[in-house]
């Protein structure tokens, strides 16, 4: 039991610092992009 606890942690703690840097990467890419995405996400 506590193997997976220690696991989960691990798993969870991986996962978020991923999200973090897909993020970063996002808003580095370009402000354009973002702006394009919005645009196409609101069906302009």
């Amino acid at each position: 039991m506590k193997k997976f606890l220690v696991v989960s942690l691990i798993t969870t703690a991986m996962a978020g610092v991923f999200a973090f840097y897909a993020q970063n990467a996002v808003a580095q890419a370009s402000p354009n992009n973002l702006y394009l995405l919005e645009e196409l996400s609101n069906g302009r």
